[in-house]
């Protein structure tokens, strides 16, 4: 009744696959990896059950056929097409191999957002 999907892998890692379906056709898979996930779910008016927000903690490990983020944290908002990946000691925030503060990436437009810290080059795809 709470529209809501919660795991927990302890010390492993849960692995999520996902092809976004766009336009009516299918496009790049998306790969991530948590040790915990929080899904919030929603039912459309056509009765299609969708995620509304997801929530991944752990070791975080997100890969598209652009970007890569590793962290400790990651926020998916469908509404504002957000994805917000947050580190901290444990397991630093990282982009495309660059140490940066966290990172903000828009779906809809492609824009990340993220400042490096540390050493090292940033490589955008795009």
């Amino acid at each position: 009744q709470e529209n809501r999907i919660s795991a927990d892998a302890g010390s492993e890692r849960l692995m999520i696959n996902y092809v976004p379906f766009v336009d009516g056709k299918y496009d790049e898979p998306i790969t991530a990896a948590a040790s915990r996930i929080e899904a919030l779910l929603y039912e459309t008016a056509e009765g299609q059950t969708e995620l509304s927000a997801l929530l991944a903690i752990g070791r975080i490990d997100y890969e598209d056929k652009d970007n890569q983020f590793l962290g400790s944290e990651l926020f998916y908002d469908r509404e504002s097409s957000i994805i917000k990946v947050k580190g901290d000691e444990t397991a630093p925030c990282y982009y495309n191999g660059a140490l940066v503060d966290g990172v903000v990436y828009n779906l809809r437009t492609g824009k990340v957002e993220a400042k490096v810290v540390g050493p090292g080059s940033l490589q955008i795809n795009r």
